[in-house]
């Protein structure tokens, strides 16, 4: 096993688990990355991979349609796991029991000719084919195939192959068709040939020959619609094309052969579609970009190859007309792209948690005739990656302890049994040890825990360590008044903005003076006035932090005296009220709705988060609460209007709306209150929110009975509301 083993190594770089190095892409194999970005998916194959194949799936016959993702999982095999497809040739909607449009070629037998479109308003004007050439690598460009019949001296075009007769021409039925007779009218000729070997005609293609005995020719006027010899073919000719037909006589030899330019020689397959969106590395679309189908925004599929034919792009993308297409197959490294079918049938298929899966679509998957497969062709129970897994951030503080788990994958991501493995997991001892599983941070240093089988190393991660931490994460000092709190959590980094982890060590907090206590949440608690500090000790590593705590209140306009008092240096203490620069803190102001969506979100810590653009008409990136407005409204808080789409950041927050966020916030029960509110009815949205308050204290009403539920809610109002609120849950 072990030299098996080396040659997989020889192939793949090893990361993580499923993750490749590159900010969002995940590798479905050693050779095979995907990348999304927008609703725009992409494989990345590298086709230099050892253990990277690419195929072709397609119907048999072809107007038996069936899914990309039924393509993938019927071609998945020993030897060949597909690990993504993408839909290809295009295919008439409107007469699903006809063939494809386009070329289609596996190892050059012919299963679908194909034919080009009109005019350059259509997609397929030229005859443009992907493919991988007999040296494995990709192209894209522009291909010459010739279907030729002789007999004697006379020879002639064939036009189409296995598809509907059209005017003027000659078409080749063989048993590849889709059906059992030609189904051509009586307004031609048809010859049929017999004679031919069953496998020839079977495999026919591009540098092979077919040839029959001519058994009967038809007359013009007489019944067409010919049934298809298994061992042999039948030629059917209309207008021109029935003129070089009726020149053969029954016992006449018939000879047919394919050709195609010489650069498309061997190909191991050939997808013809269109238009070409990039050659040269250059845009250049090969149809009208001011057509109707060109300037459509939809949903579309793409193949891509770059200059040396060694990287191939399978792509899907959203809402693009086929120049943005173009431009986004350059930008993703295309020397060269084609178009492939589009709308609904662009699927991208990819194979995570080991099934298969439409990547860029959910639900209902459109059949289609043919799909490009990449596939792995290694063995399956050969380990050549593993996912070393401890959580995220690699920097550790010495004395930290954390557990290790490894996880060994073979080169489709699928776990290999331990019995086959039989790995080892080392730490570099400039850092630690590991027991069990248990690494041991006990000196400062740099290095890796490495995941390795039978001697060879398939995973690594680095790691590092150190005993100083340059910022705590902690305050630099605590200006406070009695019974305020300050919130004391650590997020230890170093002198570059760093994350450091201390799993395994405790923090030791300790105030020093007689000013405070650390509480049971581990935050500082100021109890008397005065000077001293806190101290936090995380291993080795200390910091203090100066502490002064004043009497005095801290805003002209808020006496000690104020009925608010207390709940206002709360919320202030506590970090979801902030004063003016002035030192005032205004408690007769009235609450905006912009301003309730700000404490919510720095009371429940959501500072640092982002949220989703919630759309208001009145709330873009630039104003200066769209984040907290955002987050709000992402987790259900508060609300806009849906009849104008607009949030009105700037209007009064009524005492109706404060108990209703405030119930969706905290999660509130419905209670059936003791208190009763003249100006609150059942019918009322706020009902439930406000006797939810009532019966738990948060609110008494005012002496005359009434809560006034419209009414706008002042800043010292609001503080109570939330001084009370929290104690509830805090007790």
């Amino acid at each position: 096993m072990g030299k098996r083993l080396l040659r997989a190594l020889g192939v793949c770089a090893i990361v993580g688990p499923l993750m490749i190095a590159d900010a969002g892409a995940q590798s479905l194999s050693t050779g095979v990355n995907h990348e999304s970005s927008q609703g725009n998916h992409h494989l990345k194959v590298n086709l230099n991979d050892v253990h990277t194949k690419m195929g072709v799936s397609y119907s048999q016959p072809l107007n038996q349609l069936t899914s990309t993702l039924s393509h993938a999982e019927r071609a998945s095999r020993d030897g060949f796991a597909v690990v993504g497809a993408v839909n290809a040739t295009f295919f008439d909607m409107n007469h699903r029991d006809q063939p494809s449009f386009s070329l289609i070629t596996d190892h050059n037998k012919i299963i679908n000719y194909g034919r080009n479109s009109p005019d350059s308003s259509h997609y397929r004007q030229h005859p443009i084919a992907f493919g991988i050439m007999s040296d494995g690598t990709a192209m894209i460009d522009r291909f010459e195939s010739r279907l030729r019949a002789s007999s004697g001296s006379r020879e002639f075009s064939i036009h189409n192959m296995n598809a509907e007769r059209s005017a003027n021409s000659v078409s080749l039925y063989t048993s590849q068709y889709i059906h059992e007779r030609t189904g051509t009218n009586e307004y031609g000729v048809e010859v049929v040939v017999r004679g031919a070997e069953r496998d020839a005609v079977q495999n026919f293609g591009f540098g092979e020959v077919i040839e029959g005995t001519v058994e009967t020719v038809g007359s013009y006027g007489q019944p067409g619609n010919s049934r298809i010899p298994s061992t042999g073919f039948v030629l059917s000719g209309h207008g021109d094309g029935a003129d070089h037909l009726r020149h053969l006589s029954p016992g006449d030899s018939v000879k047919i052969e394919a050709s195609i330019d010489s650069k498309w020689r061997d190909a191991e397959l050939m997808l013809g579609s269109g238009p070409q969106l990039v050659r040269n590395g250059q845009v250049d679309v090969s149809m009208d970009l001011n057509s109707w189908r060109a300037q459509q925004v939809t949903e579309r599929a793409a193949v891509g190859v770059s200059r040396d034919g060694q990287e191939v792009f399978m792509v899907t993308t959203r809402n693009m007309n086929m120049l943005q297409l173009a431009e986004h197959m350059k930008k993703l490294g295309a020397h060269s792209a084609l178009n492939f079918d589009g709308g609904g049938s662009s699927t991208l298929v990819g194979r995570q948690y080991n099934n298969l899966r439409a990547l860029n679509r959910t639900g209902w998957l459109r059949p289609v005739p043919s799909a490009l497969l990449v596939g792995y062709t290694g063995d399956l129970s050969v380990p050549v990656q593993a996912s070393i897994s401890f959580g995220s951030g690699n920097q550790f503080l010495v004395g930290s302890t954390f557990p290790v788990s490894v996880d060994v994958l073979n080169g489709i991501g699928q776990k290999v049994s331990s019995d086959e493995s039989n790995g080892e997991l080392r730490v570099s001892a400039s850092v630690g040890e590991v027991l069990n599983g248990q690494v041991t941070v006990q000196n400062v240093g740099s290095g890796g825990i490495s995941y390795s089988v039978e001697g060879s190393q398939i995973a690594r991660r680095p790691i590092s360590s150190t005993n100083i931490i340059h910022d705590f994460g902690l305050p630099t000092s605590i200006t406070t008044s009695v019974d305020g709190r300050t919130n004391l959590d650590v997020k230890p980094k170093d002198s570059n903005g760093n994350e450091i982890r201390y799993d395994g060590l405790l923090v030791e907090k300790e105030v020093v003076g007689n000013i405070g206590r650390i509480d049971s949440r581990g935050r500082f608690h100021a109890t008397s006035a005065g000077d001293g500090e806190v101290i936090v000790t995380i291993g080795k590593a200390e910091t203090k932090v100066p502490v002064t705590v004043t009497e005095a209140s801290p805003f002209q306009d808020v006496p000690t005296s104020h009925p608010s008092y207390e709940s206002i240096l709360f919320g202030v203490d506590r970090g979801f009220f902030r004063g003016y620069s002035d030192q005032t803190f205004r408690p007769s102001q009235n609450v905006l709705r912009q301003h309730v969506a700000a404490v919510l979100v720095r009371e429940f810590g959501l500072e640092d988060s982002s949220a989703s653009d919630p759309g208001y008409r009145d709330v873009n990136e630039t104003h200066g609460m769209y984040s907290e407005i955002a987050i709000a409204t992402e987790k259900g808080w508060i609300r806009g209007s849906t009849s104008t789409g607009k949030f009105n950041p700037g209007n009064n927050l009524t005492r109706g709306q404060m108990a209703l966020i405030l119930y969706r916030a905290y999660d509130l029960s419905s209670v059936e209150g003791e208190i009763e509110f003249k100006d609150v009815t059942p019918e009322m949205e706020q009902y439930e929110a406000i006797q939810a308050l009532a019966s738990i204290g948060v609110t008494t009403g005012y002496s005359d009975e009434t809560f006034r539920p419209g009414e706008p809610i002042s800043r010292a109002h609001f503080a109570t509301f939330m001084h009370r609120l929290i104690n509830h849950f805090e007790e």
